[in-house]
């Protein structure tokens, strides 16, 4: 308590009177300090300090009193213990706010991480951004990121697609992030980035190609939709080509593995010939052999790979793929 020339005010102890007023109790131990205006406020801070402290909001708005007592925001830090950038954050949460969003963290809907972040926006921007943030759920540490991918765009209508949709471009920026494969080398680390760009920028494209509502809008990008498209189908094509290469050095491997395992190569009476897990197709006829035990030749296909009948026994395989072997 605090003693003044009328009566005596309440320092610290708000929430144990309302208790005590909901008990109907009828008396109460109570400790008298001499303090003065500023020493009020200070004590408010040091005696809340702890589990049961203030929040921030809370500290925010004593901090703030004691500021327009005179005192700035060096001379604040130094009663408090604190150091001046703690003071300056707190008292700039509630003079730099827009007045709608202090209501609303008033209120428990915006949390006071989340708010400060919005600080170095101007305040119509920052309900903008607050609703966005609000609406999409995020954090204190991915408002952070997106008020910074805001501030770096200046085209208003870039900055509207980024509020729409912020989750889809913060994913980017967490893919843009990840570390480069030091065993590649230089031309590698380039196909790398290019390609976690590609993947991130591919699936906010397809997004925004999903939201496109009017007819009229998707005549007017043909010509770029028909560019677009075969410039993806080119990509397609190209990294078809390298999956499939990669594919057949397994095969490849996985055979040398089986050889060198000890296979004879010699199947079981009355069993397929399925080490490849192969599929007997019939090759171009030959001309037949005098040899009256001859029986027309067939061609083992299996994933890209052929093979002569006649070369049982042998592990040749000769890629389809390149046009070899038919």
């Amino acid at each position: 308590m605090r003693e003044t020339t009328k009566a005596l005010e309440i320092v610290d102890g708000f929430k144990r009177l309302e208790a005590a007023r909901a008990l109907k109790w009828t008396r109460l131990d109570m400790i008298v300090r001499p303090f003065d205006q500023v020493g009020k406020w200070a004590a408010m801070v040091h005696l809340n300090q702890g589990p049961q402290s203030m929040t921030i909001f809370e500290e925010a708005m004593v901090l703030r009193e004691i500021a327009r007592l005179g005192l700035n925001q060096t001379q604040i830090g130094e009663l408090l213990d604190r150091h001046k950038t703690w003071v300056s954050r707190r008292i700039g949460l509630v003079e730099e706010l827009h007045p709608e969003l202090i209501e609303t963290m008033k209120l428990g809907l915006l949390h006071p991480g989340t708010a400060r972040r919005l600080l170095v926006l101007p305040p119509r921007n920052q309900l903008e951004m607050a609703a966005a943030i609000q609406k999409h759920g995020l954090g204190a540490k991915e408002t952070e990121l997106l008020v910074s991918l805001w501030k770096k765009l200046e085209d208003p209508t870039q900055r509207q697609t980024l509020l729409f949709n912020p989750k889809e471009a913060l994913r980017g920026l967490k893919t843009k992030s990840l570390p480069i494969d030091p065993r590649l080398s230089p031309t590698g680390q380039k196909v790398q980035r290019s390609l976690r760009c590609l993947t991130s920028e591919a699936s906010r494209i397809a997004g925004l190609l999903k939201a496109l509502e009017r007819p009229e809008d998707s005549r007017l990008l043909e010509k770029d939709l028909r560019a677009s498209q075969r410039a993806v189908q080119k990509v397609s094509n190209a990294l078809g080509a390298l999956v499939s290469a990669l594919s057949v050095d397994e095969s490849i491997a996985s055979g040398e593995t089986s050889e060198s395992s000890g296979s004879t190569g010699k199947e079981r009476k009355g069993q397929k010939d399925n080490h490849y897990n192969t599929a007997i197709v019939p090759a171009r006829p030959r001309k037949p052999r005098d040899n009256p035990k001859w029986r027309s030749p067939c061609k083992c296909v299996s994933d890209g790979f052929s093979r002569d009948s006649e070369m049982s026994g042998t592990t040749r395989c000769i890629p389809s793929i390149y046009g070899f072997g038919s």
